[in-house]
């Protein structure tokens, strides 16, 4: 950087300490620059130089007390930054404050507006976590959880757990059911023929059969949504339009909708792979979903 002065009716770069042009030989004015203000020769590409370590410029920062201030204020501004960013929000204000008042009279404005939109900074960062937790922390009510919905893997393993429990409770009934009946159609000794009888009797069970698992799934279905195999991994039947609870008579009509689903080998269990919200169509005609529960829910 090279102090000069321009002539003003040539051009020439003179020094600083010239009183006249060397080009044109013209006086020239007085100095009228501000102490350490310079003027930068265009073909000088050269760095600044720094000033003296032992020199400070003139203004504000030559009050110790204000440089004590400025750098508290600084901290603080860290600080609130630092705890916003970590969810802290508490004692920010006062931290700014504090720094404010420690500067005196010698705030300005530009420093006001700089600590201001530090405090709406750190309001709207606390606010917005704040409202964050809250959301989190709140159970979505009924209609307004966002439903993620059973694949087929898992209501065939629920069913095939419904079926396991259906065996297990219906064959040993069965069995002592069929010998009680011919025992005591012997004992009676009334001529009967056995073949027929056993004939009458399988008809007889089937139909026992069949009503215990309507009555299972129905029962099951309108009052938690859940079957035991639904229960064990998660999942529940709802209604398809608000995710609530189905009653007896739409359960009874989904159970009738498995005959539907497994007419035309299965196509009506092959929709759940198929379609956006995994229904079959027996879903489709109750107009029901089976769900994944929420943790607050299983």
């Amino acid at each position: 950087m090279v102090e000069a002065r321009p002539c003003p009716a040539c051009g020439h770069v003179n020094t600083v300490a010239a009183e006249a042009c060397a080009n044109c030989g013209e006086p020239l004015p007085g100095a009228d620059v501000h102490p350490g203000e310079t003027y930068r020769d265009p073909d000088d590409l050269s760095f600044p130089e720094p000033p003296p370590k032992g020199e400070r410029p003139p203004g504000r920062g030559n009050d110790p007390k204000r440089a004590v201030a400025v750098e508290l204020e600084r901290a603080a501004r860290s600080r609130v930054v630092e705890g916003a960013h970590r969810g802290v929000a508490t004692g920010t204000m006062a931290a700014l404050d504090a720094a404010a008042s420690a500067r005196g009279d010698a705030t300005t404005t530009s420093d006001d507006a700089e600590a201001q939109a530090l405090r709406e900074l750190a309001e709207r960062i606390a606010l917005r976590r704040t409202g964050t937790r809250t959301a989190a922390s709140t159970p979505y009510a009924v209609g307004n959880r966002p439903a993620h919905y059973a694949g087929f893997v898992i209501r065939l393993v629920a069913f095939a757990i419904d079926v396991v429990v259906l065996v297990a409770f219906t064959v040993p009934l069965t069995i002592a059911a069929l010998y009680g009946i011919k025992a005591g159609l012997v004992a009676s000794g009334a001529a009967v023929d056995l073949s027929q009888t056993e004939e009458a009797l399988s008809r007889l069970i089937s139909f026992a059969w069949l009503s215990m698992v309507v009555v299972y799934f129905t029962a099951l279905h309108s009052a938690p949504g859940q079957t035991i195999g639904k229960a064990v991994v998660g999942i529940a039947v709802r209604r398809a339009r608000d995710l609530a609870g189905i009653g007896v008579l739409r359960s009874l009509l989904r159970v009738a909708g498995y005959a539907l689903s497994s007419a035309g080998f299965f196509l009506g269990f092959l929709t759940i792979i198929l379609g956006p919200r995994k229904r079959g169509w027996h879903d489709y005609l109750a107009g029901t979903c089976v769900v994944h529960l929420a943790p607050e829910e299983a």
